[in-house]
């Protein structure tokens, strides 16, 4: 009876068994798993989502365990709203109470470093955490969740290289759906397998490749497989690192009970994330290099393997993606970047890519709800102050809805994966503390701050930076930023109600003071008055000594790298550093400094101060940096300020003046090394000033492809809006502007400007439609394959190199869009030249210098570098080069830019005729040439012909015989110093500044140089020349209408005219006599010098000089 009661408990004992493994499955909770679900979906059934709004968040460092940071597999989540987490410190699985109470540590530990996640298995009546242990203990574990306490251990043997069962690496467990777990193991990098293992009886059921094998390697890996079925068995998908480029690294695994069959392998490059299957299982998704290139998402052929599409994902990194319930695949990236990736079967398409703002940080694997439309969770790494952000897909685009972290954040450190249970709470470990967000989350951010950044005398300042923040000085704190666009204008988007903290900033400027802002709601747009930048002073540091306590060997990290005024050398502490570390600069005396900017590199401290010391103490002792040193600015929370691209930023510490000649800053936290590319330290009573304006013509149009020089130095040439900005503009004393365009004349003018003031200063250009040069507007090769150049030029001297026409592109206002393309292939060169029938001419006798120059736009492949334009000087007979001059400045710029040959270049004795020749050296890429300019500056003359005389140059001298004086100095409207010249023929006129008395009927002779007055008038400066009356002449003035007097030809001849006066000044009047411009009357002012004498409404009759001051005007004679 005792044996039959024993074999029926038996019996009954293992009914229940073979129950529990046939209902053994993925537990049915929140987020039971490693990306939540067997496809590693990543996506929470909750419909309702978060709210910035931390829930509670404990920490995982309880009694005597420490805690470190999390790890990418993320938190599971259980049915009572329990969370499990693994931290990559100690490496314990901890247990956190829905309420945020701690529950327990569990006593098998992972080991350090360990990057997996439990798995929540459950027979239908109990629950299991398995977890794989990747160091120490190696093993797959089974813990209660009730108290953490260890139910059963199994430990496969890997039998690869190196020695067994070394690790089960950091691969999460996947649970099919009879209960098996699958699992990865191996040497814990190179070489590894997959294992499945039997719950119930705690064995090995199958190894992945048995035997070992390196053709069917699993190396190294992190996160779950993807399990699915095919052909009604169990398939499990699988990455791990490849041994080489041509091996395997996902792999498609048949579960037959008892073994293992691959159903297809491939490879996807150097990647050791997980995959993740479609929604309609037909398809699995991984991201990994494209022919070792490229980072792609590639998309495979659940059945076959086959690759369906790639695409790069633009996210220049091994990111593990997520399946939204709408199909769409999200990735995250490197420096904040997450794209939404559309398949559409045999392609696929970037819905929308989104680069978090000044966000430095990697991307954790996201997560994504359930929602219409959807929402993605998504963290940044990497800094020790990264962000969670919560970002709706909304089709076209993805909106950031919220985001929490940074400095000042309730919890420290960087947030790891998210997890989402299905009530809308958000789970994230963050550092070494488990932090919960409310749900309930409605709306979004969408706060706005905006308005317009200008300089000092109202201009718009483009690619301002303006930064606003919850605290104080938010330019180098953490903020949300935003660049101006051309017009000055900036709009800081995402933000929710709340006191913000505005200032702005642009390099060569001051910082502004903070504008304090509040919002009431989150969808609140205020504007703020226009935020003016000064000038900022000069930097003091540059070009002075500076010294490191730690200095890294290599000369071309010295500290004067740091004060070198170059943004591509930078000064780099030792590596490893030994914190705390500083850098510091010597301004020689003491200086009053109001604003320091550091130009950080990556390699940024996380937390610095900076110090200033005065000339009385030795900068040498630490002592008295700590006893007499004043800091300005410290910060514990590093951020980098604003980044300027993806390797430069930029802190920007604006204080009080501040009085010292030692300048430091202090680094006590961050990576192997300290590094920045300037340490500018800019003085609160030294400023230079700016000039700025637009070249433009007397009728007030702009003047495009004009040179502008200053102090003889070339600055630039004008776009075709004309405008120019002289920065750095010398102070205090006089300083001497030029300008000069092909078909006006050079105008020469002097400036005193104060120091920090700026200058609005336009320049007037005379038309000078007699001077001789050469302009390509229309950049042609009628036939480049066949060499023929009947347009003027040919292709000649290429390897490789193909020529066309482009219809696309074009710099010449009005040009017809057709410039020489070249087009490069593997070989690297090739050139073009105008033909000889073509060549301009030029004078050779030192009376004339040439501007030479050209605009060109080059779309540069890989090995972009370099070409130049050739100017060659040829003899009469076009036989002999004379002297070639040449630049190198066809560079990567991939739009339209001027390029300057020769300033003022004086052709060698002889030269008669110029050719070009255009060469591009280069590999893949293709360059585009207009505009080409060669442009006469008369240094002398000898003509004696007024009308020949408006077209020279500023500063030309010049010597005339034989001209009529028309009127003397002061008498009228004539200014004290000014009397007018005619030819005797009447056919010109002109202004000579003389304070030689002069009268007028008087034949004369005038030698000095070439001006222009500020409005535009040309005239001889004959102040240190001469003037030599002669004879009597007779020059009556020429009957006109108002009209006529306004065309520029009548400029500087003697007219006169009448009509009714229409207005009345203290020394003007105007006067109209019925003549109409374009269906309007003709009104012209009359200078009078003094009381004009008339009334409105009377009828006058007017002699004078017909002259220009802005408008045309008459300088009224007797």
């Amino acid at each position: 009876m005792r044996n039959f009661k024993t074999v029926l408990a038996l019996a009954v004992l293992l009914v229940f068994v073979l129950a529990a493994v046939s209902f053994a499955q993925l537990a049915n909770t929140d987020w039971p798993k490693n990306k939540r679900d067997a496809s590693n979906s990543g996506r929470s059934p909750a419909t309702t989502i978060a709210k910035p709004v931390i829930k509670w968040h404990t920490s995982l460092s309880q009694g005597s365990y420490t805690a470190g940071g999390s790890s990418p597999a993320g938190p599971v989540i259980d049915s009572d709203g329990s969370v499990y987490v693994v931290d990559t410190g100690g490496g314990a699985i901890t247990k956190i109470n829905a309420d945020g109470s701690f529950g327990w540590t569990s006593v098998a530990q992972l080991g350090g470093g360990y990057w997996g996640s439990p798995a929540i298995w459950s027979n239908g009546t109990t629950k299991q955490l398995v977890f794989g242990l990747g160091w120490g203990n190696v093993g797959l574990y089974s813990v209660s969740p009730t108290d953490g306490s260890t139910n059963w251990v199994v430990t496969p043997q890997y039998t690869g290289g190196g020695a067994p069962s070394t690790a089960l690496g950091d691969g999460a467990p996947a649970i099919g759906s009879d209960g098996t777990i699958y699992i990865t193991g191996g040497d814990g990098w190179d070489r590894g397998q997959i294992f499945a293992i039997d719950p119930a009886t705690q064995t090995v059921k199958w190894t992945f490749p048995d035997p070992f094998s390196d053709t069917d390697n699993i190396g190294y890996n992190y996160g779950a497989p993807v399990v699915t079925t095919f052909d009604g068995k169990p398939l499990i998908i699988v990455m791990g690192k490849p041994l080489d480029q041509n091996a395997s690294s996902i792999f498609a695994i048949q579960d037959n009970g008892t073994s293992a069959t691959k159903l297809w392998s491939a490879p996807s490059g150097y990647h050791w994330n997980n995959p993740v299957l479609s929604n309609d299982g037909q398809t699995v998704y991984a991201v990994g290099f494209k022919d070792w290139g490229a980072i792609n998402m590639f998309a495979f052929d659940v059945a076959t393997g086959t690759v369906k599409w790639s695409i790069d994902s633009t996210t220049n990194t091994f990111s593990t993606p997520v399946v939204g319930a709408n199909g769409t695949i999200y990735v995250g990236g490197q420096s904040g970047r997450l794209v939404a990736i559309q398949d559409n079967g045999t392609s696929a398409t970037i819905k929308w890519g989104l680069n978090f703002p000044n966000d430095t940080g990697e991307c954790t694997t996201p997560a994504v709800t359930s929602s219409n439309p959807p929402v993605i969770y998504v963290g940044t790494y990497g800094t020790g102050r990264g962000k969670m952000y919560a970002v709706r897909d909304e089709g076209s685009t993805g909106k950031i809805i919220w985001y929490v972290g940074g400095c000042g954040f309730a919890v420290s450190g960087d947030p790891g994966t998210p997890a989402v249970a299905a009530n809308g709470t958000l789970y994230t470990q963050w550092g070494t503390e488990l932090v919960a967000f409310e749900p309930g989350f409605v709306g979004a951010w969408d706060g706005k701050i905006k308005g317009y950044v200008k300089t000092g005398i109202g201009l718009p300042i483009a690619g301002a930076i303006v930064a606003a923040g919850p605290n104080p000085r938010p330019l180098p704190d953490n903020s949300t930023y935003a660049t101006t666009d051309a017009n000055g204008y900036f709009e800081i988007t995402g933000l929710h109600a709340g006191t913000y903290y505005v200032a702005a900033w642009a390099a060569g400027r001051m910082a502004s003071d903070d504008a304090t802002v509040t919002l009431t709601s989150d969808s609140e747009v205020k504007t703020v008055p226009n935020i003016v930048l000064p000038l900022a002073g000069v930097n003091l540091a540059l070009g002075k000594a500076a010294y490191t306590d730690q200095y890294y060997s290599d000369p071309n990290y010295s500290p004067e790298k740091a004060v070198d005024g170059d943004q591509n050398s930078r000064y780099c502490s030792r590596n490893p550093v030994t914190y705390p570390t500083h850098f510091f600069v010597d301004l020689g005396e003491d200086k009053s400094v109001n604003q320091v900017n550091i130009y950080w590199e990556s390699a940024m401290a996380t937390s610095y101060r900076v110090q200033c010391l005065p000339s009385t103490s030795d900068p040498s002792w630490e002592e008295n940096w700590e006893a007499e040193g004043v800091t300005v600015y410290e910060t514990t929370c590093v951020t980098g300020g604003y980044r300027i691209d993806s390797n430069h930023l930029v802190d920007v510490i604006k204080f009080a003046p501040t009085t010292a000649q030692y300048w430091r800053v202090q680094s006590f936290g961050g990576g192997d090394a300290v590094s920045f590319w300037e340490f500018e330290v800019r003085s609160a009573t030294e400023a230079p000033g700016l000039v700025s304006g637009i070249i433009k013509d007397k009728d007030g149009n702009p003047v495009f492809n004009a040179i502008y020089t200053l102090n003889g130095t070339v600055k630039g040439i004008t776009d075709v809006d004309g405008k120019y900005t002289l920065a750095d503009f010398p102070t205090g004393t006089p300083a001497t502007i030029s300008a000069d365009a092909l078909k006006f004349a050079k105008r020469n003018f002097t400036l005193t400007v104060a120091p920090g003031v700026e200058m609005l200063q336009d320049i007037v250009l005379t038309s000078a439609p007699f001077e001789p040069g050469f302009y390509n507007s229309d950049f042609e090769i009628a036939d480049p394959l066949s060499n023929v150049g009947s347009s003027g030029w040919e292709v000649h001297a290429y390897t490789g190199g193909s020529y066309a026409r482009s219809t696309t592109e074009n710099k010449t206002p009005g040009g017809a869009a057709a410039e020489y393309m070249h087009v490069n292939s593997p070989d690297w060169w090739c050139a073009i030249r105008n033909t000889a029938d073509k060549y301009p001419a030029v004078v050779g006798d030192g009376s004339v210098a040439y501007n030479i120059y050209y605009w060109t736009k080059n779309n540069a492949g890989p090995g972009a570098g370099g070409g130049f334009m050739r100017a060659d000087f040829y003899d009469a007979a076009k036989t002999t080069i004379l002297r070639t001059d040449a630049n190198s400045v066809i560079d990567d710029n991939p739009t339209w830019a001027p390029r300057l040959v020769d300033y003022q270049a004086v052709p060698p004795t002889g030269a008669s005729w110029l050719r070009f020749r255009i060469y591009h050296s280069d590999t893949k890429c293709e360059s585009f040439v207009d505009a080409i300019t060669l442009d006469a500056v008369y240094l002398s003359s000898t003509t004696n012909s007024l009308a020949n005389l408006k077209s020279l140059s500023d500063g030309c001298a010049v010597s005339l015989t034989g001209k009529i004086t028309t009127c003397a100095q002061g008498t009228g409207g004539v200014p004290a110093d000014v009397f007018y010249i005619e030819e005797p023929t009447r056919f010109a006129g002109i202004r000579v500044k003389s304070s030689t008395p002069v009268t007028p009927n008087k034949l004369v002779s005038v030698a000095g140089v070439m001006a222009t007055t500020e409005s535009g008038e040309r005239y001889i400066d004959a102040t240190a020349g001469t003037v030599t009356l002669g004879g009597n002449a007779t020059c009556g003035p020429l009957g006109v209408t108002c009209r006529t007097v306004k065309g520029s030809l009548m400029e500087g001849l003697l007219v006169k005219t009448a009509g009714k006066v229409t207005s009345v000044g203290s020394n003007y009047f105007t006067m109209t006599d019925g003549s109409v411009d374009f269906g309007s009357p003709v009104e012209i002012k009359v200078l009078t010098g003094g009381a004009p004498g008339v009334t409105v409404g009377t009828f006058v009759t007017v002699k004078g000089v017909a002259s220009y001051d802005g408008d045309r005007v008459i300088l009224k004679v007797p």
